[in-house]
């Protein structure tokens, strides 16, 4: 009782019962380092490329699945496996097959993220974000955008035949109170021009690179 009595008074305003609290997020836009590096026990050198966004006005919020949906097309359109550029890396060499992206967010924070094994991981990177930059100037074509919408709708649909994963997909869905089906109504209705305005807020320089080097 003492310990609260002490809070209560030392504390900034108490939020009532059943009220939102408010929080604020100084994480600043800007990534801190474009560049860092370690020297690990690994076969071969290992990149990550962090890009980061623009939290939006309300920063304490997370990605909506729409932003989700759009970010893992405009990623697939980047350097997904039915590229150009994925193929030619791969081809080249430079990349594995394992290349991914996903995209990652905290408070105040968002970001796009690139991962793969390279020969050379600052190549690799440039090259992704030379993409990127060009991307925005041309736009991502209908037949790209058309192309990819569908293969992801397409394993969205798979998703609802496996049991475990839905019974799990319910419950989250239970306390984002959404509802399971809300990503297919998403795809149904997502327009080229929704993915193009998100490219474009995309600042590829905004980046951070992260590789880990084999020990000699």
């Amino acid at each position: 009782e003492e310990v609260v009595e002490v809070a209560d008074r030392v504390l900034p305003g108490k939020a009532k019962a059943g009220e939102p609290i408010k929080r604020s997020f100084d994480e600043p836009y800007e990534v801190q380092e474009h560049y860092v590096e370690e020297k690990m026990s690994v076969a071969m050198p290992q990149l990550a490329l962090g890009i980061k966004l623009d939290p939006g006005s309300d920063t304490g919020s997370r990605p909506t699945a729409e932003e989700k949906i759009i970010t893992a097309i405009v990623t697939d359109c980047i350097i997904g496996t039915t590229t150009e550029l994925y193929n030619k890396l791969l081809d080249d060499g430079y990349i594995s097959p394992n290349l991914g992206a996903e995209s990652f967010s905290g408070p105040g924070s968002r970001m796009i993220l690139f991962i793969c094994d390279s020969k050379d991981p600052k190549y690799v990177a440039n090259t992704i974000k030379e993409r990127i930059a060009e991307l925005k100037k041309t736009g991502i074509s209908a037949e790209d955008f058309e192309r990819t919408r569908r293969a992801h709708y397409g394993l969205a649909v798979m998703d609802y035949n496996n049991v475990d994963g839905l019974a799990n997909w319910l419950v989250v869905s239970y306390f984002q109170r959404a509802c399971i089906y809300d990503d297919l109504e998403i795809y149904r209705k997502l327009t080229l021009d929704d993915v193009n305005e998100y490219l474009r807020g995309i600042d590829e320089e905004n980046a951070s690179l992260s590789v880990i080097l084999p020990k000699e």
